[in-house]
């Protein structure tokens, strides 16, 4: 029978010098059953023809399977030395296997013996690839850049992660299993950056879904998340998806926690503030992170900055990972395999994760349980618990599966209103979580001592978003974009005066962007300079016709005028283009109510709320009018369903007692009730409100306590502004010589 040597098939994944079929065929015959047990071992565990795949190590490592490949490696190594230089794609194969079983130290220097036997270059820029995917495994970083620097040298096509030409590798951070992080310069500007070569066939969702949530991102520039200065792909098909990031020092919380101990809520608060704050961002944007865990949590050193003059926060807190992603079927396939779990980086990663993710994202793929902010939720109340406690393991909080036991010393350390708090977050159920961030965060405004701490947080975030801007501005002074985002600090900031400068600055470069003149008339609005604001919004209109946004809020600036003519007709207009819009629909409602046109204020009102049936405000201002009408039933009833909607809304408590107490029906009045409800307006809102003292000083003089409502009515007048003193002193007045309204 005659032999035909088979021919190499680049496209099938097989080198020059590394066609297993091929060497077998020329040099092979004599060990034939050592290559027909490697291709069934390599079948086996769908192993690539030549190449280490990151998940090649995922496989289950039974002891009869180590000891299998192990003795067909003893057996290649009992060849003459002569023949086993002639047989590179077996040993190449070997090593492959070695990596699935977990021998990475032979594997490695297989492979760099492998790359030392091949002639051709394509042959030898697979075997140091190779080499760098099998150091990757052993955290070895410096051989791992070595080998992958050979690699690219040799076949940059092929094995470039990203463009070596543009950014120069100085160091390998590490991988995980989203991809590997390399420090590097950029050659155009020498700045350091860090770029991630992401695994793109390990992520959840693909690379252009991915890639079009960093654009969100980017131009949401919030201080908290890593900026990305870039997102590329290289590769004949752009397969190869990196992400270019700015670069900080500094460590994560797991190391912290490692070394420091767990934090104080003092010390946790100030780092938990500023990460639900992004949180809250970026699921305003629809985007999720998706993989909170200590790891993603990056605590750099502040370094003083020119123009940041405030007092800094112990750390700068980043956001790293957001929106990314594992596969479900690589983290059952860690899961599943504790070995996995501690030898590989997919399965270091995956570990890492675990304890952090909710139920809804570890189901089985064929499941459908929806994944949104809740699952978020989740990863963030377990990340404080960590940080509270120190402690990872999913029993710290009770569940179906375990009684709560274990951490109950550690949790008792924890002050009530944090465990609370993480207790809601972390529930089992997602029903029982917080609906949204805002709840959480008005959860973390509420600790005790948290104002003053927060007030210096936000008021330091925008610092230093500042000073990052302002050094871009020196280097660069005609960037647009940054321009605007200088000035969006300043207007958090409320340097309303500097903001107008960048915005001005904005338009003086680029005088046909519409965005430019709405942002600076939100600036004049906020300035009270309302005929400025007006001409902002008009400008952008010449440019935008149809754009809603500037014709909805030329129409609040001609309403704060009182020039409710133009108002009306802005908001008609904005109505016309989009007739299912409820803020429309409010905002012309309260134009037609400031008229008197009680009726169509009343059924603009009652349109948004058929648009938007949990709007809150939207059911205290139909009650308004409902009791403008004398409709108080109405009236009552619409303040009853807000106080459904949001059980401690102080207006609400505050709009009932006064419709309590100023029923025109004597029979209807209930002044015990106006009471209670006007001192629980009072209680939430730490008895500052002047209006709300008011309303409980009425409800006492309706009920015969003259003296009570005498001393908050004093109360109010003291609190009162010069447009309400009047009023407020005219009840007092009445007060005093025991009259009621």
């Amino acid at each position: 029978m005659m032999h035909v040597r088979p021919l190499c098939t680049f496209g099938g994944g097989c080198t020059l010098m590394l066609d297993l079929q091929a060497e077998q065929y020329d040099h092979g015959q004599s060990c034939a059953d050592l290559y027909e047990a490697a291709v069934q071992l390599k079948r086996r565990y769908d192993l690539h023809p030549c190449a280490v795949r990151p998940r090649d190590g995922l496989a289950l490592r039974r002891d009869s399977e180590r000891a299998l490949v192990q003795e067909l490696v003893k057996r290649f190594r009992e060849l003459p030395i002569e023949q086993q230089r002639r047989l590179p794609a077996l040993l190449n194969s070997l090593a492959q296997l070695e990596v699935v079983i977990g021998d990475l130290e032979s594997s490695q220097r297989a492979f760099q013996e492998v790359a030392r036997l091949v002639a051709d270059p394509i042959s030898q820029a697979e075997a140091h690839h190779n080499v760098y995917h099998v150091a990757l495994e052993r955290c070895d970083w410096n051989e791992a850049l070595a080998a992958l620097r050979r690699a690219v040298a040799l076949d940059p096509d092929a094995f470039e992660p990203f463009p070596f030409a543009r950014y120069e590798p100085e160091r390998l951070l590490g991988a995980g299993g989203f991809g590997v992080s390399f420090l590097c310069r950029a050659r155009d500007n020498n700045r350091r950056v860090v770029i991630k070569a992401l695994r793109a066939d390990g992520l959840e969702r693909d690379v252009a879904t991915l890639f079009h949530e960093i654009g969100i991102l980017q131009d949401l520039d919030h201080p908290v998340l890593v900026r990305t200065h870039d997102c590329a792909c290289v590769g004949g098909e752009g397969t190869r998806p990196y992400l270019v990031l700015e670069y900080l020092q500094g460590q994560t919380l797991a190391e912290y926690v490692a070394e420091q101990g767990p934090l104080t809520p003092e010390d946790w608060l100030a780092i938990a503030w500023p990460l639900a704050r992004a949180l809250h961002a970026i699921h305003g944007c629809g985007i999720l992170h998706r993989s909170l865990r200590p790891t993603a949590v990056l605590l750099a050193p502040v370094v003083a900055s020119p123009g940041l003059e405030t007092a800094s926060p112990r750390w700068r807190v980043k956001l790293l990972d957001t929106g990314l992603a594992l596969k479900r079927t690589l983290i059952h396939a860690c899961a599943s395999n504790p070995d996995a779990c501690s030898q590989t980086t997919l399965g270091r990663s995956v570990a890492r994760t675990l304890p952090f993710a909710p139920l809804e994202m570890l189901a089985r793929p064929k499941g459908r349980l929806w994944i949104g902010p809740h699952s978020d939720i989740y990863g963030f109340g377990k990340l404080c618990a960590f940080a509270l406690t120190g402690r990872i393991d999913l029993s710290l909080y009770p569940s179906p599966e375990t009684g709560g036991e274990k951490g109950e010393s550690d949790l008792r350390r924890v002050p009530d209103a944090w465990r609370q708090l993480l207790a809601h977050c972390t529930a089992w159920t997602i029903g029982a979580r917080p609906e949204h961030l805002g709840l959480v965060l008005d959860r973390l405004a509420q600790l005790p001592g948290a104002g003053e701490c927060i007030r210096r947080i936000e008021h330091d975030l925008h610092a230093v978003t500042i000073a990052e801007h302002t050094a871009a501005l020196e280097i660069a002074p005609h960037q647009v974009a940054v321009l605007v985002k200088r000035g969006n600090a300043y207007a958090h900031q409320g340097e309303l005066d500097k903001a107008l400068a960048d915005y001005t600055k904005a338009i003086e470069l680029q005088p046909e962007d519409a965005s430019l003149y709405r942002r600076r008339a939100l600036i004049y609005a906020r300035s009270h300079a309302l005929d400025a604001a007006i001409a902002d919004y008009t400008e952008a209109l010449r440019l935008e016709p149809r754009n809603i946004e500037a014709r909805a809020n030329r129409g609040l600036a001609y309403a704060q005028k009182n020039d409710y003519d133009h108002a009306l007709a802005d908001y008609n207009e904005a109505l016309r283009l989009n007739p299912r819009d409820p803020v429309l629909l409010s905002y012309r409602g309260s134009a037609y109510a400031y008229l008197g046109d009680l009726p169509r204020a009343l059924a603009d009102y009652s349109a948004a709320l058929r648009l938007d049936p949990d709007k809150v405000l939207l059911y205290h201002n139909r009650g308004r009018i409902h009791a403008q009408l004398g409709n108080y039933e109405q009236a009552i009833a619409d303040n009853l369903e807000a106080l459904q909607l949001q059980s401690d809304n102080a207006s609400t408590y505050n709009n009932l007692a006064w419709l309590w107490v100023t029923h025109p029906c004597p029979e209807q009045r209930d002044p015990a009730r106006a009471i209670e409800y006007a001192r629980r307006a009072c209680e939430l809102t730490q008895w500052q409100i002047a209006g709300f003292l008011d309303t409980l000083a009425a409800a006492y003089a309706a009920a015969g306590h003259f003296a009570e409502a005498v001393e908050h009515q004093r109360r109010a007048v003291a609190l009162a502004d010069e447009a309400e003193k009047v009023d407020y002193q005219l009840r007092l007045e009445a007060y005093e010589a025991r009259r009621h309204l």
